[in-house]
């Protein structure tokens, strides 16, 4: 904590707030009002010779019987604060001698030697006591012993039975039946069952037992106001809710905070009384904690392993306060281990109620004190308290101990021994499954290390995921090396899944075997599997993508053969995404692919209106056709026997010498013209003969590629391979015009709708 005294001119600043020591016979001392009244009253009746005061650790018992030692009445009392827990391991006479140099000093009398107070008890009982009583007169002597439950008999059984912890306890029992004269007043921090049973037996005494915990709230109020009154803060309404939220009321909680608050406002700003605003509640939080962590710690030391699991998880689910069911708590603890789900643990919550740790409200919990969730939640996240649960079973743990010292020094067969003992006594300790698994992975015994770390995984898949995916890992390799290709690959996926930061290098070898003997298929599985466990890692992605290729390029020269020119289509536009590098080549495949595909549809077209007698919708068909593939014999041969059956010609030598290069319809459907390259052959549709004359023929001295009639009819337009445009009559076949100054042919004519 920052230095308590302040400068401002010539007054000097005090923090009132005491942390950490018994606030008795200051303004920190509030509350309490009931038992430092009840208590000289209970006791004036020399018939009740005990009173308890019970409370958890840091809840203010020292305090009050500090204060009490205060307060009580001098002409009837002579009360003795002494703290018991410096003496667990003295002998009792040396317990006793020091309690009774004490009383000596208290009340004047002569301080007796220590080898005069036995181990018995029976000197300070049957010489010193009656002593003091002469001493005291009519007063009464009031023992007021703090921490009296460390002297439980139950604590310490390994010490010797005439040492304090073992024998004081049955000495009092003896000592309140047969000196009524003096009174006793024990502060004690455990509850009943966590007492022996002798202990219990000891507060069958008592006239009244009280409890002390936190403040209620006007006295929480009062202590939060201290420096308030003290004219060195003050604070806003919103400040005080939010600190009364923090603590609960908790005595030490609440110093602590405002303490912490006072040093803070003091040191950024010279004011005398600095105002406290919520923010500024807010903003000493974590620095409560630190200066609070070492009480803390003495309050979680003080749980058994089921309650900090419990307070574990109940800390990390909840916020604002509010009461959290029990279901959403376990709910939590299984998300991180489904081991934590047993009985001790589901029956924490009680316990931690008892212990005042927590509240409970209908269905739900809180933690009395926030600070604390707090606390908890920064120094004991579940992940990490979750292995208290091995210490439920001390047989099983200690085995577990006992191997782990086997392994950590090499000794792996003789470590298994005790994991497996272990693992016999408690078969969910999780530290004995993993440890042994490890053993065996140090061994080279894989199936056996994989069996015990896939139970430890059953236990506790994340804190098993680590050295089950090193095993799985061992096993791949080891499968690799023999060659087991497929089994090896498995082991590796298994690894992966669990945990991705191994070195790929044995995996990627493995995959590039694949693609070495071209099984592009397999080997793009499996990479595609990798790629969904690992994510975009450079060296995976790259040979997917390099696989991907190359198993595309062998299918489309498959499709080729085939003349499978949809999916020859289909892989090009992959390919073209794929292979940055050859784009254009792809592209130029691509409408390669395009143009015998749309061929194809064209001659599929062409055959079905044929069967239909859909002769016009044929030959604008074969038009496009020719365009697509003006020099290819294969298409040029199926334009001229298709022609040739509309014109009811059954030899194409009629139509005379040369290619067809276009048709087309004239537009009242009567005649056909037929582009060719010796000139243009005009032949009638509606005619009887078996084989039809031509109604005309136009030489011309240029391999002619297009054609079109006019709207009329009247007139028919050539495009020549010499860069002309010819206009014709239908008529008489004269010519009309020459277009001239083309650079090349003329593969394509058309006429405007309007004929101009």
């Amino acid at each position: 904590m920052s230095e308590a005294k302040k400068s401002r001119g010539k007054i000097r600043l005090v923090n009132p707030y005491i942390v950490g020591r018994p606030v008795d016979g200051t303004e920190a001392f509030v509350g309490r009002r009931d038992i430092i009244k009840s208590v000289p009253e209970l006791l004036a009746n020399p018939q009740n010779t005990l009173v308890i005061i019970q409370g958890p650790r840091r809840s203010g018992k020292t305090s009050t019987l500090r204060q009490l030692e205060r307060t009580m009445p001098r002409e009837r009392f002579e009360p003795l604060f002494f703290d018991l827990q410096p003496y667990t391991e003295v002998p009792l006479g040396e317990l006793l001698w020091s309690i009774a140099k004490s009383v000596a000093r208290r009340i004047g009398i002569e301080v007796l030697k220590r080898d005069e107070f036995d181990n018995d008890g029976r000197y300070f009982e049957e010489e010193f006591i009656p002593k003091v009583n002469e001493a005291l007169g009519d007063r009464r002597l009031v023992f007021l012993f703090d921490e009296f439950d460390v002297l439980d008999p139950g604590t310490e059984q390994k010490l010797s039975k005439r040492t304090a912890v073992r024998s004081f306890v049955p000495f009092m029992d003896r000592f309140i039946q047969r000196n009524p004269g003096p009174a006793l007043i024990f502060a004690i921090g455990r509850f009943p069952e966590d007492l022996s049973v002798r202990f219990i037996r000891l507060l069958r005494y008592a006239a009244r037992s009280f409890d002390v915990w936190v403040l209620p709230r006007e006295d929480a109020v009062q202590l939060i106001k201290l420096a308030e009154k003290k004219g060195t803060l003050k604070f806003e309404d919103g400040a005080v809710e939010r600190i009364l939220f923090l603590s609960g009321g908790h005595p030490y909680a609440t110093q602590l905070i405002c303490s912490v608050i006072w040093d803070a406002k003091h040191q950024e700003t010279d004011d005398v009384a600095p105002t406290v605003s919520a923010e500024d509640v807010d903003n000493s939080i974590e620095r409560s904690l630190e200066a609070g962590n070492q009480a803390f710690a003495w309050m979680w030391d003080g749980l058994s392993p089921a309650e900090k699991i419990f307070a574990s998880a109940l800390a990390e689910v909840s916020s604002g306060g509010a009461f959290i069911p029990k279901e959403k708590v376990v709910e939590r603890m299984t998300q991180v281990s489904s081991r934590l789900r047993i009985r001790q643990v589901e029956w924490a919550p009680r316990d931690l109620v008892k212990r005042k740790i927590l509240v409970k409200y209908e269905h739900g919990y809180r933690f009395a004190i926030e600070l604390f969730r707090l606390w908890i939640l920064k120094h004991h996240p579940l992940e990490r308290t979750k292995f208290e649960i091995e210490q439920l079973n001390p047989a099983a743990h200690r085995l577990f101990l006992a191997g782990e010292a086997m392994f950590n020094t090499g000794q792996y067969e003789d470590a298994i021994d005790l994991f497996e003992r272990a693992i016999k006594q408690n078969p969910r300790h999780f530290s004995a499954h993993l440890y042994m698994g490890e053993a065996y992975l140090e061994l080279g015994k894989l199936d056996e290390a994989i069996e015990i770390l896939e139970k430890a995984y059953e236990i506790d898949s994340v804190a098993a995921a680590s050295s089950l995916s090193r095993a799985y890992w061992a096993k791949a390799s080891d499968l690799s090396e023999k060659k087991e290709e497929d089994d090896a690959l498995e082991f590796y996926k298994k690894a992966l899944k669990l945990q991705r930061g191994h070195d790929l290098t044995p995996v990627l070898n493995l995959i590039d075997e694949i693609i070495y003997r071209r099984d592009f298929e397999k080997a793009e599985f499996v990479l595609s599997e990798f790629q969904q466990i690992v994510g975009e890692l450079p060296e995976i992605t790259n040979r997917f993508k390099s696989v991907q290729i190359e198993r595309l390029k062998t299918e489309l020269e498959k499709a080729e053969i085939e003349k499978d020119w949809d999916r020859a289509v289909e892989i090009s536009k992959e390919l073209m995404r794929l292979d940055e590098n050859r784009v254009s080549h792809w592209k130029e495949k691509l409408r390669h692919y395009e143009i015998e595909l749309e061929a194809k549809n064209l001659r599929e077209e062409v055959e079905f209106l044929l069967s239909k007698d859909r002769d016009r919708e044929v030959v604008e068909r074969i038009a496009k056709l020719l365009k697509l593939k003006k020099d290819e014999t294969e298409t040029l041969k199926f334009s001229a026997g298709v022609i040739s059956s509309i014109v009811n010609i059954r030899s194409p030598k009629v139509l005379g010498r040369g290619w067809i290069t276009d048709v087309k319809f004239s537009p009242d459907g009567r005649f056909i013209a037929v582009a060719t390259s010796i000139g243009i052959w005009i032949y009638p549709l509606e005619t009887q003969d078996e084989v039809p004359t031509p109604f005309k023929f136009i030489p011309t001295d240029s391999v002619v590629r297009s054609i079109a009639f006019t709207s009329d009819g009247q007139f028919i337009v050539s495009g020549s391979s010499d860069g002309t445009i010819k206009v014709w009559r239908m008529r008489d076949g004269s010519l009309i015009r020459t277009l001239k100054g083309h650079s090349g042919s003329v593969y394509s004519v058309a006429i405007s709708p309007d004929g101009e």
